[in-house]
C-alpha cells in the first residue's frame, strides 16, 4: 500500500510531440503574419515609393478671412495633425478667391443663382502639393494612408487657420 502512495505522488511530465510543435510554429506564424499585415497597412512601401503630386481643393462659403489667411509654404495638416500638403500660389495667388454662390427660390417658385456680397462669404480654389502614391487600385495615397478622391472632403489646419475643403482633382507633377 505504501508502494501505491509513492507511485501516485510521483511528478508527471509531459513530453511534446510532434503535432503539439506544429500546432506551435502555427501559432508563431500567424502572430507574424498579423504584425507584418499591420505594419504593412500603415507603412505599405516607406518614404522612398512617395511622389509629388498637386491635389486641386476647394473652400466654399467661408469667410473671406479664411483664404486670406493661408500663404505661401503654409503646411496643411489632417485634423488629427498627419500633414495633407504644402501651399503653392499659382499665378501669384494662394487662392482664387470669387463670392459664393447661392440658390434662390423666387415668388414664382423659379430657382435662381445668387452671391454674397463682396466680402462676406467666398469660394476659393487652391493647389497644394502632397507626398504619397498611386495603389494597384488606381487611387492616390497621400503620405501613403489617406486615400484623396475627387469629391472627398477634408477638415484641414494651418497655423493660422481651420477650413474644410473638397479635392477636385489629384495631377502627378
Amino acid at each position: 500500500m505504501e508502494r501505491q502512495n509513492e507511485q501516485g505522488k510521483e511528478k508527471r511530465s509531459y513530453k511534446l510531440n510532434i503535432l503539439d510543435y506544429i500546432i506551435i510554429c502555427f501559432l508563431v506564424l500567424a502572430c507574424a503574419a498579423v504584425i507584418v499585415r499591420v505594419y504593412t497597412l500603415y507603412h505599405p512601401l516607406g518614404n522612398s515609393a512617395m511622389e509629388s503630386y498637386s491635389v486641386t481643393v476647394r473652400m466654399e462659403s467661408v469667410l473671406s478671412s479664411v483664404p486670406a489667411s493661408v500663404k505661401d509654404g503654409d503646411t496643411a495638416y489632417f485634423k488629427d495633425g498627419r500633414v495633407f500638403g504644402t501651399v503653392i500660389a499659382g499665378n501669384g495667388e494662394v487662392f482664387k478667391i470669387q463670392p459664393a454662390e447661392v440658390v434662390l427660390e423666387g415668388p414664382d417658385g423659379q430657382y435662381c443663382k445668387g452671391s454674397y456680397p463682396d466680402g462676406t462669404l467666398v469660394d476659393a480654389v487652391g493647389t497644394l502639393i502632397c507626398a504619397g502614391f498611386v495603389d494597384a487600385n488606381g487611387y492616390f495615397l497621400c503620405d501613403g494612408i489617406t486615400p484623396l478622391i475627387p469629391g472627398q472632403t477634408f477638415d484641414l489646419k494651418t497655423e493660422l487657420a481651420d477650413f474644410t475643403v473638397t479635392v477636385i482633382s489629384v495631377a502627378s507633377d
